[in-house]
């Protein structure tokens, strides 16, 4: 999960301006994640962008996630600048599309695997209330082509994913 600052907002008193992703936005970043999928060469299981905040599936336990957040975070910040500053309050390319950090979870067995996936693909659902009925149709369709069929897991006898 990675979160806008806004959605820190609430928890931090010094956070900066808050950064809403209007729909626009929220397909580029969807985008800019797909490409970085593509380059890092890792599996997505299941994506979605919500005004605020991202939530990724990603199954590939030879990766460094810190790597992926940092190369997802930063190649989706610069594009989403760059392309959209006027509704990223701040001056310039150099503000600050995401809070620091990341959360991430370590997903041990095939029902935590596929309940965090179903979580993933219905969370917009869970925000409906705060951010209203929001295309959630657009961001699937771009994530589409790179996500991984989960068909092609198989488990071990101690638990641990082989794609």
């Amino acid at each position: 999960t990675f979160e806008t600052k806004y959605s820190r907002k609430r928890s931090n008193k010094k956070c900066e301006e808050a950064a809403i992703l209007v729909d626009k936005e929220r397909c580029l970043l969807a985008k800019c994640i797909v490409e970085s999928v593509k380059k890092l060469g890792i599996k997505l299981l299941a994506g979605t962008v919500l005004p605020d905040h991202v939530h990724l599936v990603i199954a590939d336990m030879r990766k460094d996630i810190q790597n992926i957040a940092k190369q997802i975070k930063g190649a989706s910040a610069y594009e989403v600048n760059r392309r959209f500053k006027s509704s990223v309050q701040g001056s310039g390319y150099q503000q600050s599309l995401w809070s620091k950090g990341y959360n991430d979870s370590f997903l041990d067995d095939e029902d935590h695997l596929f309940n965090a996936i179903e979580h993933v693909n219905n969370n917009y659902f869970k925000h409906e209330e705060r951010w209203g009925e929001i295309e959630v149709s657009k961001i699937q369709k771009i994530f589409e082509p790179v996500l991984y069929d989960t068909d092609n897991f198989r488990w071990d006898e101690i638990g641990r994913a082989h794609v």
